[in-house]
């Protein structure tokens, strides 16, 4: 985020006086403390949407811009009233992580009425939402690469060692998806791109169960615990939506005895978020891998495209360090397995930690999605 560093050593510079959509502003020439952000988080209760809301707000804080930031309390409502407070109240750019991403075409309407962009993030809009104003963006992963990675790598892992995978011996890879909210987008995209990858590898499946447990950990044990008394030994492998899910699911799975097989070769769980402790866990071999989501890098750009919003550049223009997709600006993931996480602890000095903290604020909601993956 060069320009906002640039701009933070050129605040004698400034030349913005109260807002800077009263007219363009060079962002290395403006005072970022001179401008105003509002941050609005959907609240849930799992570790991977605290960490996306740190990383948001540390990368708004880094700013220098004037910051005010509020949770939503799982509340809709409560989150259009918050976003209506603030816009009122003045600012210059908005970053929204939507409770319910249905409702994204009522915060563009209440953005587009103060003329304030607004940059969605963690939660993806429905599909032409963002279409209906030119200045409104969102920023996240790509959840169907996640997805299409974590596939390819179980579609690899069991064509290598199909015999000590296959625990039922009938030839075909019987798995479990555990998901997030039924009906939430991202939980779909990440479930379709690990069939896809399936499919594309040629390898025989059985989709046992896809089941949402609302990102909660105890759920997915309890999941876990019902998939285990149905399927016995015909489970096989365990796909989880996020960091929290996969280490509620891997919990029970070892208490069965899951990762103690004869002949040597643990149920593969998967997960998504990269945290400290699914790290570790996959170091341990109690997950098989989690995909990191580069929550770091999602504030960071939501933090970039606020600032040169609020200089006059929506979209950032020429200025903007990424590349949008349209009003998108998708992150790719990286699979984490025990290879990976070994070449990246050789490559990071020591002292460094290359994992993001965790926050008491989160974000991520549901919607209609139409699939047979929902």
């Amino acid at each position: 985020m060069k320009y906002l560093r640039r701009a933070a050593a050129c605040l004698a510079a400034a030349l913005c006086l109260g807002g800077c959509q009263q007219g363009p502003v060079e962002p290395s020439e403006a005072d970022p403390a001179k401008f105003s952000v509002g941050a609005v988080f959907s609240q849930e209760e799992d570790d991977c949407h605290a960490a996306l809301a740190q990383a948001v707000t540390a990368a708004l804080e880094d700013t220098g811009m004037q910051l005010t930031a509020q949770a939503s309390d799982g509340l809709q409502v409560k989150q259009n009233y918050q976003i209506q407070q603030m816009l009122q109240a003045g600012l210059d750019a908005l970053a929204v992580n939507l409770q319910e991403r249905s409702s994204a075409d009522q915060v563009i309407a209440l953005a587009q009425e103060e003329e304030v962009p607004v940059v969605f993030f963690g939660a993806q809009p429905l599909d032409g939402q963002l279409e209906s104003w030119e200045n409104a963006y969102y920023v996240g992963t790509d959840l169907a690469e996640a997805g299409r990675l974590s596939g390819e790598a179980l579609a690899q892992l069991w064509q290598q060692n199909t015999s000590q995978l296959d625990t039922d011996a009938d030839g075909v890879l019987s798995l479990a998806i555990l998901r997030g909210r039924a009906g939430d987008k991202d939980s779909v995209l990440y479930a379709q791109g690990v069939i896809e990858a399936l499919e594309e590898a040629g390898v025989s499946y059985q989709l046992l169960e896809n089941q949402a447990v609302d990102w909660d950990r105890n759920a997915a044990a309890k999941a876990a615990d019902d998939l285990v008394d149905e399927y016995g030994a015909s489970l096989e492998a365990v796909f989880c939506g996020s960091d929290d899910i996969a280490l509620g699911a891997a919990q029970t799975l070892e208490a069965y005895g899951y990762f103690e097989t004869e002949n040597g070769m643990p149920t593969p769980v998967f997960g998504v978020g990269s945290l400290p402790e699914a790290q570790d866990a996959v170091r341990a071999g109690r997950l098989y891998a989690t995909v990191d989501c580069r929550y770091e890098e999602i504030g960071d750009a939501v933090a970039e495209l606020c600032f040169l919003a609020a200089c006059g550049y929506p979209g950032g223009g020429e200025y903007l360090n990424y590349t949008l997709e349209g009003q998108s600006l998708f992150l790719t993931p990286q699979l984490m397995t025990q290879e990976e996480l070994g070449e990246l602890e050789e490559e990071t000095p020591a002292g460094l930690s290359d994992t993001a903290g965790q926050s008491d604020t989160a974000g991520e909601s549901d919607t209609a999605g139409e699939s047979d993956l929902v």
